[in-house]
Parts: structure tokens; sequence; C-alpha cells
């Protein structure tokens, strides 16, 4: 009896560790970081402190992965993540226009979830960040062929 016990528990402590691992779910941003640029543009807060923390959801995740415009597939396939594969198809607008980025939220290895950020502000110069830095983003104007647009940046 005591045998059986021990391996339900150790089956449903895998079984468990398991499914927090393969995550990789979908998370919406482009709505809340254009709310927050209308705010910060209707307000003329400072674009110096952009804190991105504040538009994400509850979750435990290290680091960010920027997945810039016309990166292959074949290199989003290669990179050293347990469940790449559950995003690999989802990124493929990325890696045919310029118009997205892919943002790879992740722990321990492993895609915790997953953003396609329009590039109304542009995350492509960063390759990656850490959580902490996460509220050190800085938004820069920048001239594109007479139009202002906007890249965010980790300040210094």
């Amino acid at each position: 009896m005591i045998i059986r016990l021990t391996a339900l528990f150790f089956l449903v402590i895998a079984v468990s560790s398991c499914t927090h691992k393969q995550g990789a779910e979908y998370y919406e941003l482009n709505e809340k970081i254009a709310q927050r640029w209308s705010e910060i543009i209707s307000d003329s807060l400072d674009i110096s402190g952009f804190d991105f923390c504040d538009l994400l959801p509850e979750a435990d995740w290290d680091s960010v992965l920027i997945i810039p415009p016309f990166t292959p597939m074949d290199k989003i396939s290669s990179l050293n993540l347990s469940n790449v594969n559950k995003v690999t198809g989802k990124l493929k607008g990325v890696s045919i226009t310029d118009h997205k980025v892919g943002a790879l939220f992740i722990e321990e290895n492993a895609i915790v979830f997953y953003s396609l950020l329009d590039r109304r502000l542009d995350f492509s110069l960063i390759s990656s960040f850490d959580k902490e830095e996460c509220t050190h983003l800085r938004i820069v104007e920048r001239s594109n062929e007479g139009q202002p647009s906007y890249v965010v940046l980790l300040n210094d």
C-alpha cells in the first residue's frame, strides 16, 4: 500500500511539473502597449522610463528573448528551449515580415508565454532582457522617412 501511494505521489509530481513546463501560451500585448502609449503621448509623460512589467500577466519568467523581423524559421527552431516547437509555427509571421517582432518570456529554459508585437513601439533593437531590466526600458524617437517612429531600448 505504501509503495502504491509513493508511486502515485511521484506520478502526480511528474505530471504537474511536465504540465508547468509545457506553457508557451500566447499573451496579447499590443492593445496594452497601444493604450499605455496613448497615455504617455496624451499626458506628455516622460518617455525615458517605460515600465513594461506593468503590462504583463502574473506569471513566473526570468528573461525575454526578442525575435527580430526576418529571423529564419530554422534559427527559431534551433533555440535551446525545451518547448520551442510549441511556438515555431506561430512565429512564422515574424520570419516573413518586418511588421512584427516575437517576444518569448522564458523561465528555466522553457517558454512560459509569448507575444507577437507590432512595431509601433519597436523592440527589435533589444535582443533580450531579464526581469530586473523590465522596469528600465526607455523609448527613443527616431525619424523614419520623415515619419516619427519610436524604439524601445534598455536604459544604461
